[in-house]
């Protein structure tokens, strides 16, 4: 399942996101297409640009497959990510800033890390025997 990112700024946790939105390039519409998706690329409003310039200008900020040089998005491919993750700290580190819209929330440090790979595992970040 994938899900798009919030074009409001508000988190739960009190700070704050740069509003952004995912374009879905999908195997396209043809006799006996996959209708899989085949990359996706978010785009982010930086607010403190915006206060600096007064114009709002949207910016791409990641694609998937370029960002994490994935072959595709299919499960496997997600798989492949995870076990890169789990040996690649700098890797950890991209997708966790880019997973806070490039807000600059610090460094991924190995509990973040942790939560962060078991919850890409299991979808269930408040059950973490499902990653032991």
């Amino acid at each position: 399942v994938y899900v798009g990112p919030s074009v409001t700024p508000y988190t739960e946790e009190g700070g704050g996101l740069f509003p952004s939105f995912r374009l879905y390039e999908k195997d396209g519409v043809y006799a006996n297409s996959s209708h899989s998706i085949l990359d996706h690329s978010t785009f982010i409003l930086n607010l403190t640009k915006v206060d600096a310039s007064k114009t709002p200008v949207w910016e791409k900020e990641y694609s998937a497959r370029e960002a994490y040089s994935m072959t595709g998005l299919h499960p496997s491919d997600w798989a492949d990510l995870i076990q890169r993750m789990e040996t690649d700290d700098s890797l950890v580190q991209k997708y966790y800033t880019y997973r806070h819209h490039s807000v600059g929330n610090g460094v991924c440090d190995a509990s973040c890390k942790k939560s962060l790979i078991c919850g890409m595992k299991s979808s269930r970040t408040s059950d973490p025997s499902q990653c032991e």
